[in-house]
């Protein structure tokens, strides 16, 4: 009795070890699952917020670069006035309807030049146009810059006659803008005394004449009001921390603003995106992070609560269970041994052919089992014949199985009993649930009556039908879209998120071709490799460009993997989609602008070279000739300086639409800056038909060109001309030839056509 009890009590201390060590295994899991959950929340929300800073950063520069337009639009209508007043002012600005506060506008202004010499006439001239007229503050000094014309109207008596040079920082940018000949900002100057805390700038463009100075068109502006109106447009949850740093000032590292007052959170630091904004020649550097009260500001916990919390409790659930479990096998085998004690005697009857039979046999007399054969101790969960023995067996089967089999043993019953064979759950020994076919049949045995029972089990087959309808529900609910085809590519199944992505009903998808989804923007090939990678890697995963049923294209994220049957062929394939359309549209997007000059759409220098490396090589590989023409317009400066930027930025729209119009195709167009544009001729037999090209842009340029204005200009061209290989194999010296061909025939005289000098140029 001591020893039992002590083998007792060994078996309850190893069974509480086995579970605390599954607790353990299950706790240590929901830790790593819900640190996982937690990080790839924290990457979401990086991502976001990295998209977030950079659309900013683009709408804010969009606004600053306006600024200069108007700078040049004001030089422009002084320039084109000699006899400049009030009303030309107004007149002039009227038409152009600016709308000041949405662009950050303070003021704009004519500022003029007056040296002392020309002080006292100059008062005379301008009290004749404006009756009082004074330069203030007073006090005598070598020169003065005098504000003569304000925009908006509202203060322009105030600031009338103001010498801007008294203020160091205004006179600094004056100085530097004369000198420089090209426009000036000064360092962060207070343009709105009425706001606290206000980041303001003055823009200032140099006038002047042919052989005379006149003065300075003016521009303020508040960078901060841009900031502040940007923040304003942005809903709550997507508000911005944004501080500017401006490397000319004294204090250098130090924010000359700041939309906040309190000092960034450890999760604000890892978030924030440095960003610089180019205002005029100068770059101004931004850091922006999210602002308090926003989504993003929230920071992410180091574990996902939720996923732990649940871990925690399948933990415990899962370690009971177990201790359950091993407490239960410890009963049963301490009373499987106890009868088997018992019933030694009838071990070897019956028992050879007993164990010849697959079919799980048990006889039994008077409801109480007899003799099983080893299919049946494995059916039972038993090491023995003896732990069934005696036992009742119909105590193992549902109540409702048991009136079946009393219906088919005693026909005093009077039941009419159901067709065999009979599906019943049998519990096992240990208590396990098996899902068993069943026939029974009255026999003698030992010349007395008994009952013999013949099991199969059918569980296997039971959970293979619970696992189907259990991935038949997660089907059917899974948010993403889903489809089930068949080895040919035929649809035989589809969930409702197919449905909603698609517009397909399931009954109008099952039956047709997955080509039923093509938009016909992937050739042949493209789908002979993914066919073939899925024979022979069983998954694939890209990216298809596919049409919905309205005839709308979209683009998804595809996973692809077979399915094979227990001879290891392919019987079917479940295909996982995800609609990443507006993900790839804001992509393409931003690619598009990288790539493109903002004015005329046309490639900028950098697209220009990727694709001109490109063509060369095609071009050596097929001993084909390149040629690259620079081409330089004749006469744009002085309509752009007459007429203002937004006259010359219209005329550059023409030059570009008539350069694309002049080309092939395969052919590329590309503005690299001011009035300088690069075409890249390809696929050339010869060299005499890029010559012709050449000839023919020059004649379309020549045509006169009237604008929307009602003006009509004349600009002509100067083209240099280099081809590879002969005179470079590098785009680059390529583009340099041709651009040192342009300026030599541009020095004997405008509208030259030239080809570059024989010697190629070769990389330093």
């Amino acid at each position: 009795m001591l020893e039992c009890a002590s083998a007792s009590r060994g078996r309850l201390v190893l069974n509480m070890a086995a579970t605390l060590f599954i607790f353990s295994l299950l706790i240590y899991a929901s830790y790593h699952y819900s640190r996982l959950l937690a990080d790839n929340e924290g990457r979401d929300k990086i991502y976001r917020f990295e998209l977030l800073a950079q659309q900013a950063t683009l709408l804010l520069q969009e606004k600053v670069d306006r600024l200069p337009t108007l700078l040049k639009a004001t030089r422009g209508l002084v320039l084109s006035h000699p006899q400049l007043n009030q009303t030309h002012w107004d007149a002039f600005f009227a038409s152009m309807q600016l709308d000041l506060k949405a662009l950050g506008i303070v003021g704009i202004t004519f500022t003029e030049y007056v040296p002392d010499g020309h002080k006292n006439f100059y008062l005379q001239q301008r009290r004749e146009d404006f009756g009082r007229f004074t330069i203030f503050p007073q006090g005598w000094r070598s020169d003065y810059l005098v504000i003569r014309f304000v925009l908006p109207q509202a203060i322009s008596t105030q600031i009338r006659g103001y010498d801007i040079g008294t203020e160091y920082r205004r006179r600094a940018a004056a100085e530097q803008a004369r000198k420089q000949d090209q426009a000036a900002i000064t360092l962060p100057l207070v343009l709105l005394p009425s706001v606290s805390h206000s980041l303001d700038y003055l823009m200032l463009l140099p006038i002047r004449t042919e052989t005379t100075f006149i003065g300075w068109s003016t521009l303020g502006f508040s960078l901060s009001k841009l900031i502040n109106e940007l923040n304003h447009q942005l809903s709550d949850h997507q508000k911005l921390r944004i501080q500017v740093i401006d490397p000319r000032h004294r204090h250098t590292g130090r924010f000359a603003y700041d939309t906040g007052s309190q000092d960034l959170t450890p999760w604000q630091l890892k978030l924030q995106s440095l960003k610089q904004l180019q205002l005029g020649d100068q770059k101004l550097q931004l850091r922006l992070a999210p602002a308090q009260g926003s989504e993003l500001y929230v920071s992410v916990a180091d574990l996902n609560t939720s996923a732990l919390i649940a871990g925690l409790f399948i933990s415990c659930l899962g370690a009971g269970i177990s201790l359950l479990v091993l407490n239960s096998r410890q009963a049963a085998a301490q009373m499987a041994s106890r009868w088997l004690s018992q019933y030694q005697e009838s071990e070897q009857r019956y028992q050879h052919l007993f164990d010849l039979s697959p079919e799980a046999i048990v006889i039994c007399r008077q409801q109480k089992v007899l003799l099983l054969n080893r299919a049946a101790r494995e059916l039972f969960g038993c090491n023995a014949s003896q732990a069934l023995e005696g036992r009742s067996l119909r105590a193992y089967l549902d109540p409702q199985v048991q009136a079946a089999v009393q219906a088919h043993l005693d026909p005093r019953t009077g039941q009419e009993p159901p067709p065999l064979p009979l599906e019943a759950e049998l519990r096992r020994l240990d208590g396990d649930i098996r899902f068993v076919e069943l026939v029974c049949a009255p026999i003698l045995f030992g010349e007395h009556a008994a009952e013999q029972f013949l099991f199969r089990d059918l569980s296997a087959q039971a959970l293979s039908r619970a696992e189907a309808q259990l991935s038949r529900t997660l089907f059917e609910y899974a948010s993403e879209p889903m489809m089930l085809t068949d080895n040919q590519g035929y649809i035989q199944m589809v969930n409702p998120a197919f449905t909603q992505m698609t517009g397909y009903l399931a009954s109008e998808a099952q039956g047709q071709s997955v080509a039923l989804l093509s938009s016909q923007m992937h050739d042949k090939s493209f789908f002979k490799q993914l066919w073939q990678t899925l024979h022979t890697q069983g998954e694939w995963t890209g990216e298809i460009t596919n049409r919905r049923r309205d005839g709308s294209l979209y683009i998804q994220k595809t996973r692809i993997n077979a399915i094979y049957d227990h001879h290891q062929h392919i019987y079917q394939y479940a295909c996982v989609m995800t609609d990443i359309t507006e993900q790839k549209r804001e992509m393409d997007a931003i690619r598009h602008r990288a790539l493109h000059d903002a004015l005329t759409g046309l490639a900028n220098r950098h697209h220009f070279e990727q694709e001109g490396a490109q063509a060369l090589q095609t071009a050596l590989q097929d001993s084909l000739y390149i040629c690259v023409l620079f081409i330089d317009l004749d006469g744009f400066k002085p309509i752009n300086d007459t007429y203002g930027h937004l006259i010359g930025d219209e005329l550059l729209k023409v030059v570009a639409q008539r350069l694309q119009a002049s080309v092939k195709e395969q052919d590329l167009v590309a503005r690299i800056g001011g009035d300088e544009f690069l075409v890249l001729l390809t696929q050339l037999h010869d060299k005499p038909s890029a010559l012709k090209i050449a000839q023919r842009i020059q004649e379309i340029l020549l045509r006169p060109v009237t604008l929307d204005t009602q003006i009509q200009v004349h600009v002509g061209a100067s083209i240099g001309m280099a081809y590879a290989p002969e005179h470079a194999q590098e785009i680059g010296l390529l583009v340099e030839c041709a651009d040192q061909a342009m300026y030599q025939g541009k020095h004997t005289g405008k509208g030259q056509i030239r080809i570059a000098q024989r010697e190629p140029l070769t990389p330093l």
